[in-house]
């Protein structure tokens, strides 16, 4: 899973994002500071930046949003300049929190395929020392 920050109308160089709840429960993921993945650049009105956070620079920031979705999220872009917040809408967060969900279940899935496959092979070589 990979969580993706864009960042519009201001520089922050932001490097990593820090998602906050009301009553001070937080996390953040862990800083990004080059890949092939991550862009900034300006047009002739406005500035962007898109960070893609994934594997363990993602931190946890999508299951926290999938467990606090029904409470008001603050997303901080921090790591260049002054730091950015704003409050998520309830569309981003249902729709990592979907994300959440379905990566879950799918590793879920493959970790039941993996035991299912170990299983099947202890029962073949039990059968095998019976013969």
């Amino acid at each position: 899973m990979f969580i993706e920050s864009i960042l519009s109308g201001q520089t922050v160089r932001h490097t990593k994002i820090k998602v906050s709840s009301k009553d001070n429960n937080y996390v953040e993921t862990l800083p990004v500071t080059a890949d092939g993945l991550n862009y900034r650049f300006s047009t002739l009105n406005n500035t962007y930046e898109i960070v893609r956070y994934s594997n363990n620079y993602e931190n946890g920031v999508a299951k926290f949003i999938y467990t606090f979705q029904d409470q008001p999220l603050t997303v901080t872009f921090e790591g260049g300049r002054k730091p950015i917040s704003f409050t998520m809408n309830s569309a981003s967060k249902k729709g990592i929190a979907l994300s959440f969900e379905l990566s879950s279940l799918l590793l879920d899935i493959e970790q039941l395929k993996f035991e299912k496959e170990k299983s099947e092979t202890l029962i073949r070589y039990l059968e095998s020392r019976n013969h």
